[in-house]
């Protein structure tokens, strides 16, 4: 493990909030879940995602 490597994340700002702003359009949206095998996932819209990449975003 590297300590001083550059931070990296998939997430724009801190990652609870993130999630929890997902959560809250989900239900504003009347979003539903789409079950693959026994899971549920939600295809929340969200204007940045997919963006970014690398170490430098």
């Amino acid at each position: 493990m590297n300590l001083l490597k550059p931070t990296q994340g998939v997430f724009y700002g801190d990652p609870i909030d993130v999630v929890e702003e997902a959560w809250r359009n989900a239900r504003r949206l009347g979003i539903k879940p789409i079950n693959i095998r026994g899971r549920d996932y939600y295809i929340v819209p969200r204007s940045n995602a997919g963006y970014a990449g690398g170490m430098g975003g």
